[in-house]
């Protein structure tokens, strides 16, 4: 039987040096999973231990029903007790050469690099020699979402069950 193919990331690995500090947290991580199996395997049978299981799957299920409540109806917060059920909105806003060229063609040389240099655009936009607008024409804003959901102001402790998830 042949082993299967690993995967090779050379190409892709920012700064692939093989630190050897990071291959002995390898070896830790990997003794340490072994332990958590051979616990796994010792706890199947023990009551706690599946009682726990099935209250770390209602958990995960309760996190999915809030998400979807959140998406269908809208987030929640209460600053006062603590509890947070929303989904926070994260926004990126790219500039493109071509455009810039266009609609700031007497700056575009200063701010065009390989990228547009946003801190040299937003300081013209400062200074009032280009607009907002301006800029809006040249940018492109993309956004991503995080799900923050905490029940309580208060931390959960370190060896407790997790009661924030973030994702």
């Amino acid at each position: 039987m042949t082993e299967p193919k690993k995967a090779d990331y050379t190409k892709s690995a920012d700064r692939l040096c093989n630190p050897p500090e990071i291959l002995a947290k390898l070896q830790e991580l990997r003794v340490a999973n072994t332990e958590r199996e051979n616990l796994e395997v010792l706890l199947r049978d023990n009551e706690n231990y599946k009682m726990l299981r099935e209250t770390q799957k209602s958990l995960f299920n309760l996190v999915e029903q809030i998400k979807e409540m959140i998406d269908a109806q809208g987030s929640y917060q209460d600053l006062d007790a603590g509890d947070y059920a929303l989904k926070q909105r994260k926004t990126s806003v790219s500039y493109d050469p071509a455009k810039v060229k266009e609609f700031i063609r007497d700056y575009a040389g200063v701010v065009i690099e390989l990228n547009v240099n946003k801190p040299k655009l937003e300081g013209l936009r400062k200074a009032g020699l280009v607009s907002q607008e301006d800029l809006d024409r040249c940018s492109d804003t993309t956004e991503s979402f995080a799900y923050i959901i905490k029940a309580g102001g208060n931390q959960p402790k370190q060896d407790s069950p997790q009661a924030e998830v973030q994702q």
